[in-house]
């Protein structure tokens, strides 16, 4: 609870958390209410309730999300899987599919280090649907965080609308910035 906690306070509550429980999966975001922080669902995975249908996790795990101090981003930082200290082998076509997944700017998804937003920016932009599970993970170093799962790689996220993917994109454009440098070598006026 103490790591939701200090996620939370970095900007968790932005980023679509997955979660089952009683025979019910559900998607939402983490909320601040009563002087405790809540999972409040926003009703986008009606439809599918059986536990049977929630995947194996540790097959899709795209990273971790965790917030270090005095990095050159101010947000919370994603961690890409090479570098995560897990307990069972992802998939290896998917590990292969996330080693190809790289943006003009020359960052590899699979070795990833930086603002999540700028992550799930990559995942989004390569087909992926990233989710934070509430599932702990440590970065190579002993650094905890939440464990990262792509939910469109599932049986679960087959069945998903571009619902889903518009909600999470609309959570991180705000987020996004570009440098000066960047603008001008588009646009050079």
């Amino acid at each position: 609870m103490d790591l939701v906690d200090v996620l939370f306070r970095q900007g968790l509550g932005e980023l679509p958390v997955f979660h089952s429980r009683l025979n019910s999966v559900y998607l939402g975001n983490m909320v601040y209410e009563r002087g405790r922080i809540f999972f409040k669902d926003k009703g986008m995975l009606i439809g599918i309730q059986e536990v049977s249908e929630v995947p194996d996790w540790n097959s899709h795990i795209v990273g971790t999300v965790c917030y270090r101090k005095l990095l050159k981003w101010e947000s919370l930082s994603f961690y890409g899987i090479d570098y995560c200290e897990l307990q069972s082998a992802p998939d290896p076509g998917f590990v292969v599919r996330l080693k190809g997944i790289q943006n003009q700017y020359g960052d590899r998804l699979f070795d990833f280090i930086g603002s999540i937003y700028r992550a799930y920016h990559l995942m989004l932009d390569n087909g992926l649907l990233p989710v934070v599970l509430l599932r702990p993970v440590k970065i190579k170093g002993n650094e905890p965080g939440l464990m990262i799962a792509d939910l469109k790689s599932t049986p679960t996220g087959k069945q998903m609308g571009d619902e889903i993917e518009r909600a999470i994109r609309h959570a991180i454009e705000r987020h996004l910035t570009l440098n000066v440098e960047e603008i001008t070598e588009e646009n050079p006026s």
